[in-house]
């Protein structure tokens, strides 16, 4: 099994940081599957940097051929699907494309973790 846990700041370079995180966490999945994990995480990652108002911790598992990524954030509200347009509004449909597992828990007074769960092939 394989950890990290790091917090990020709301910065526009906070996703391609956790991108490069995850990367290093995945070097032996095959190439789709690590990119699909990446692509997926900076997904959530984005969504919280334009909705939250602060930082945001972000916990990566990995075991046995899947993955189970989270981002806590301070804001309460829960993601929702919108209709997507050139600036964004397609990663919850990204998510429940290509996750194979996804959800939201909201803590009371501590804003809402988004996670999701991948599976190398």
């Amino acid at each position: 099994m394989t950890q990290a846990k790091f917090s990020l700041p709301a910065a526009h370079s906070s996703a391609g940081e956790a991108r490069d995180r995850l990367r290093g966490l995945l070097p032996l999945w095959a190439d789709e599957e690590r990119q699909t994990a990446v692509l997926l995480l900076s997904e959530v990652v984005t969504n919280a940097l334009r909705h939250a108002p602060g930082a945001m911790d972000v916990s990566l598992t990995e075991a046995h051929g899947r993955l189970f990524a989270k981002v806590h954030d301070d804001s309460p509200s829960a993601p929702m699907s919108r209709e997507g347009d050139e600036f964004g509004g397609r990663g919850m449909d990204i998510l429940d494309a290509l996750a194979h597992r996804w959800g939201v828990h909201q803590h009371f007074h501590d804003g809402k973790t988004v996670w999701f769960e991948m599976h190398n092939a």
